[in-house]
């Protein structure tokens, strides 16, 4: 059985992921915060592995990803998505407190994942893995290629030359007649942003579209 972790399973993108791969049958890790969100989603079945745990922290997450390990055996893939918002307001009233929690979940917790991926991914036998991050740390992220065979990883760019090729799959689909209206759930003037934000956290929204004109 493949076996992957899912960093902010509890929710949102996340929780999708994580129900998509429980039910192809993957041994799945979920990790978030609140347990009691994590027991409500797994349902009882037997291939989740419930991980409470504050990405922010790297004793937990260095606990998590071993208990994981011994359970699962390996782990082939690391969904690396937890994240969280500031405040929604001008950036003078956003309190410092928020700041710095976003970026200690979103950065640090993005790191301390990784980090504990790429070391069980090395160690195991056979080597190897995949992370996706979904975000970009800020400056260089050197790799010891000494200590790793070179074909146990593979780096993608989700962003960068990509994005265009995928927007031009978009205009050339919706050209042809793509129907998109049931995706788009909420429209809202961008003066009225905070309502948005406020539909997608609710969890009940698909896209949320800000009108400028």
């Amino acid at each position: 059985m493949k076996a992957i972790i899912v960093t902010g399973a509890s929710a949102g993108i996340g929780r999708a992921v994580a129900e998509r791969f429980l039910a192809d049958g993957w041994q799945v890790g979920l990790i978030a915060r609140r347990a009691e969100l994590l027991e409500e989603m797994a349902e009882g079945r037997a291939n989740a592995v419930i991980l409470p745990c504050d990405v922010a922290e790297a004793d937990q997450v260095d606990r998590a990803f071993a208990e994981f390990a011994a359970k699962a055996g390996r782990l082939d893939v690391l969904f690396n998505n937890a994240g969280i918002f500031t405040s929604a307001a001008p950036i003078d009233e956003v309190p410092v407190e928020d700041w710095m929690r976003a970026v200690s979940v979103n950065l640090t917790g993005m790191f301390l994942c990784a980090r504990a991926a790429f070391g069980q991914m090395r160690r195991q036998s056979p080597q190897g893995g995949r992370i996706a991050l979904l975000g970009i740390p800020p400056g260089k992220s050197p790799v010891d290629w000494s200590r790793i065979v070179f074909k146990a990883i593979t780096i993608k760019g989700v962003y960068g030359r990509e994005i265009f090729e995928t927007w031009y799959k978009m205009i050339a689909m919706l050209e042809n007649g793509l129907d998109v209206r049931g995706v788009i759930t909420h429209r809202f003037k961008v003066d009225d942003f905070v309502q948005g934000f406020d539909a997608m956290r609710g969890g009940s929204s698909g896209k949320v579209v800000l009108d400028w004109t």
